[in-house]
């Protein structure tokens, strides 16, 4: 299996009704350290919205997105199922809500990605290894446990929301909850239920 880090920015949370705007994905070896990656800007699928709140997010207007070269949702699944490695295992931060996009995108296109039912989750990784350190972050989103993991500085202002940039911090975040539990210093005590 090969772990792959998936971001989607869309144009609102429910995947049947909104778009899917731009997808990155970034392929990590054993230690968990990026080696190849891809981003994609889409065009709007048809009947799709975009919502107001979700524009100002990741910054989409049409003009942008064809400067930035986007494509159909189609030929984005296609370029997708022809980048991914073999035995894909997908990591998302929101895993919930980015399978739901990639599901959505493979019912519209008919293009399978191969992705399995079950997709690592950085947040639901960092919330558990942060409760058994006793940290207790009380905000588990990408920002927060980006900066609490030092993959971004606390100053750091994101602007309008990367696919990419966001998919290298869901990859950061999960590698600096795997080396905790390396390092042992959870001691001997059992892992919580999120971790098994």
């Amino acid at each position: 299996m090969t772990l792959v880090a998936i971001d989607t920015e869309t144009g609102g949370f429910d995947a049947s009704k909104c778009a899917m705007l731009s997808i990155a994905l970034v392929e990590l070896d054993k230690n968990i350290n990026p080696i190849r990656e891809l981003e994609i800007f889409i065009e709007p699928y048809p009947g799709k919205i975009i919502e107001d709140q979700a524009m100002k997010v990741n910054g989409f207007t049409y003009k942008k997105w064809a400067e930035r070269g986007a494509t159909t949702l189609i030929q984005a699944m296609e370029r997708i199922r022809m980048w991914m490695p073999n035995n894909p295992e997908p990591l998302a931060h929101n895993a919930g809500f980015d399978k739901s996009f990639i599901d959505q995108s493979e019912k519209l296109t008919g293009i399978s990605l191969y992705m399995g039912y079950a997709w690592e989750c950085s947040m639901a990784l960092f919330h558990a290894v942060s409760r058994a350190y006793g940290l207790n972050y009380l905000r588990m989103n990408l920002d927060s446990a980006a900066k609490a993991t030092g993959h971004w500085k606390d100053d750091y202002v994101r602007g309008d929301h990367s696919a990419l940039d966001d998919a290298k911090a869901c990859a950061a975040i999960y590698k600096w909850c795997i080396n905790r539990m390396k390092d042992g210093i959870l001691g001997q005590r059992d892992l919580p239920i999120e971790l098994l």
